[in-house]
């Protein structure tokens, strides 16, 4: 169980996240709010990049701060923007990141094999990257995410760049991960979670402004749709940010 309590953050003067509450436990999370909403000052929290200001996070009842490098061996992370050796090949990458994470090395060649396999990389295995589209990199970067075998895994913005086919391979990913793992995927696409989502979380004036069922949701907010309870909840702000 991941545990968020009573966190802040703030840059200077200006307050980016105030009292944020949320749990985390198996299945998938749409963090969805306009851009500038604190999602990935929130997801920087949750990975370790940045500390709260107030309050804690905790896993499984711990403390990730005390926890250190046995909490960031249970997470995989895809951020916005990933960097990675154009001249090396998806597999060449791969195995190199699982020895970052001190995976066995013939684990390591067997589920490098399976990843680009799933996130359809197994005929461009051995190509170098700098021939890929985003599209291509952005899904070595997926299974860059799930290389550790992570008990977390978070995805910031990570359909940018993705053709429609390439979204729903993503989604069906997605949703056979959330049967073991605590998923949380943060954008500002409704598409993105709208049929995969257990949960979704919605930030707004610093706060948690929702955290519920999409079905609860729509009640809530007098929707027919996702679509329409995001801009019933963002309204104008939305507009301007997206």
């Amino acid at each position: 169980m991941l545990e968020i309590k009573n966190v802040s953050k703030a840059f200077k003067d200006f307050t980016v996240l105030e009292d944020i509450n949320l749990t985390f436990e198996n299945g998938v999370y749409g963090m969805l709010s306009p851009n500038g909403a604190g999602k990935t000052t929130l997801i920087k929290m949750i990975v370790t990049l940045l500390m709260p200001d107030e309050g804690e996070i905790l896993w499984n009842g711990e403390n990730i701060s005390i926890l250190g490098g046995r909490y960031r061996e249970v997470v995989g992370y895809l951020p916005q923007k990933f960097g990675y050796y154009r001249d090396d090949t998806p597999t060449q990458f791969l195995t190199y990141i699982a020895a970052l994470n001190g995976v066995d090395s013939d684990v390591a060649k067997e589920r490098c094999g399976k990843l680009l396999e799933r996130v359809g990389l197994g005929d461009v295995k051995n190509k170098k990257m700098k021939k890929f589209s985003g599209g291509m990199v952005q899904r070595v970067g997926i299974a860059n995410a799930l290389m550790n075998d992570p008990k977390i895994v978070i995805f910031d913005e990570p359909t940018a760049g993705l053709d429609p086919m390439e979204r729903v391979r993503f989604r069906n990913i997605l949703a056979e991960l959330g049967k073991t793992k605590i998923v949380i995927l943060s954008t500002h696409i409704v598409s993105d979670i709208e049929n995969i989502a257990n949960t979704v979380v919605m930030i707004k004036d610093h706060r948690v402004h929702i955290c519920d069922t999409i079905d609860n949701i729509l009640r809530q907010t007098n929707a027919d749709n996702l679509e329409s309870a995001f801009m019933n909840v963002y309204e104008a702000d939305t507009l301007i940010n997206s």
